[in-house]
């Protein structure tokens, strides 16, 4: 497969994982839910990393542990922020910092995507104030912690996208291991250096999926790297808000604001543009 069919296929895993994990924290604590998803992504990513050929050297583990210690942050930000904000916020504003931070950043070194791809930038960019203007619904308040959350989020997403980009294509799978595995271990020392509840037997469900779809999204993207450029493949991955206000609408109904419906638009339509370029 291509880079733009891995990076959408990608971007599917990352909705149906934000969605899984987001309703799991809602149940839950997010970080107990963070815990049991990375667990999942752990054991998921050392079964694969076996059956895809790779030799990683320290310096592949060394980014891999870099890009599971932003991801972390991404993860456990974004579920809670959208447990407690709406999904049809959260979501597209972690994205469209997960994919000009890492666009930019392509820029940096080298990479040329394009007019067209800088176009769709700009529009990303100016989507972000258009998403977080209205404050106010009746059937779900837009809180300030939550559009915070979705921008740390975001940075975390980033993060991760331009730390995993930087391993050799000698090293397999085996950097997402390592991510994983850092992911894991940090929020276990958090877990049980706190007085946390036990989580319900649904909450423990949907955070399995949330690691099944997660770690098959990362599995995919890093692919897509092989063979596509950081700037678009980080913006392909970046669609996955459409799976999950899709998602959140189909189980919570919730509802979307004009002014928020058309920054929504801008960004996808600008992270789409990007991905064209």
């Amino acid at each position: 497969m291509g880079a733009v069919l891995l990076g959408l296929l990608s971007a599917v895993g990352y909705g149906f994982g934000d969605f899984f994990g987001a309703s799991s924290a809602k149940r839950a604590p997010a970080i107990s839910v963070g815990l049991v998803a990375a667990g999942v992504g752990l054991t998921i990513g050392f079964v694969a990393a076996l059956v895809v050929p790779g030799n990683p050297i320290g310096t592949d583990l060394l980014w891999g542990s870099v890009a599971g210690i932003s991801g972390v942050i991404g993860i456990v930000v974004v579920f809670w922020a959208m447990a407690i904000g709406p999904m049809r916020v959260v979501a597209p504003l972690a994205a469209v910092v997960g994919a000009v931070v890492p666009f930019v950043v392509g820029l940096a070194i080298g990479e040329r995507p394009g007019r067209v791809a800088t176009v769709g930038a700009f529009l990303a960019i100016v989507a972000l104030p258009l998403i977080t203007r209205e404050h106010h619904h009746d059937d779900e308040p837009v809180t300030t912690q939550a559009v915070y959350g979705g921008i740390v989020a975001g940075l975390g997403f980033a993060g991760f996208f331009i730390a995993i980009d930087r391993v050799s294509e000698a090293s397999g799978l085996w950097p997402l291991v390592a991510a994983r595995l850092i992911t894991t271990l940090i929020l276990a020392g958090i877990v049980l250096g706190s007085s946390l509840p036990a989580m319900p037997l649904t909450a423990r469900r949907l955070a399995v999926g949330a690691g099944i779809f997660d770690m098959g999204a990362n599995i995919a993207f890093l692919l897509a790297l092989r063979t596509g450029l950081l700037s678009l493949v980080a913006v392909l991955s970046s669609l996955y808000p459409i799976i999950t206000i899709a998602l959140a609408r189909s189980v919570y109904h919730e509802a979307i604001g004009r002014t928020q419906a058309s920054g929504i638009a801008i960004a996808l339509a600008g992270t789409a543009l990007i991905a064209a370029g």
